[in-house]
């Protein structure tokens, strides 16, 4: 019987052990989204290193990500290149699950984007979004105009078929078909 529970006491171990490392391991990668995901789960990418491909926007003085449901604003660690295609790489939070004086917004003024976005008030949490000590990276992936992106996921075959006519509508449109 002590042997049996010896046994069983060093495979728990073993396993919170390998457990514990891959957690560890995991937590230094770039975690690669789109910005829709940021925008509709903050709190899975919060305090994460992001990399996300989007076009960006100059609102009020403010660097943005271009269409997206609630403000992602982007504070540069280096200027990007001025390539149109590549990755936006930083750090995301949710502005509104960070106090006024956190350390992590120091240097950063974030005045103009609460000006443009809340009146200059402090936002409530899931309302705006910041990406910091942003760097961009040639995309690895560049894609042609032409490509039509299909991901696909949990949901109806009716679904399905409406988003892909709804793409190859628009996709004829920009073509001039």
């Amino acid at each position: 019987m002590l042997r049996k529970r010896s046994w069983r006491n060093a495979v728990l171990g073993a396993g919170a052990a390998l457990a514990a490392w891959s957690a560890a391991a995991q937590q230094g990668g770039r975690v690669a989204t789109t910005a829709d995901a940021l925008t509709t789960s903050p709190v899975f990418y919060q305090g994460k290193h992001v990399a996300v491909r989007r076009e960006t926007v100059e609102n009020a003085g403010v660097t943005e990500l271009a269409r997206t449901a609630k403000p992602v604003a982007i504070y540069w660690r280096e200027q990007p290149s001025g390539s149109p295609d590549v990755e936006i790489r930083g750090e995301f939070w949710d502005l509104g699950r960070l106090q006024k004086d956190d350390a992590r917004l120091a240097g950063v003024d974030v005045g103009p984007l609460l000006r443009a976005t809340t009146n200059g008030e402090w936002p409530g949490r899931d309302h705006v979004f910041v990406i910091l000590g942003a760097s961009t990276a040639d995309s690895p992936f560049a894609a042609p105009a032409s490509l039509i992106r299909l991901s696909v996921g949990i949901e109806s075959v009716d679904d399905l078929i409406a988003d892909l006519e709804t793409a190859l509508v628009r996709s004829a449109a920009a073509a001039g078909a």
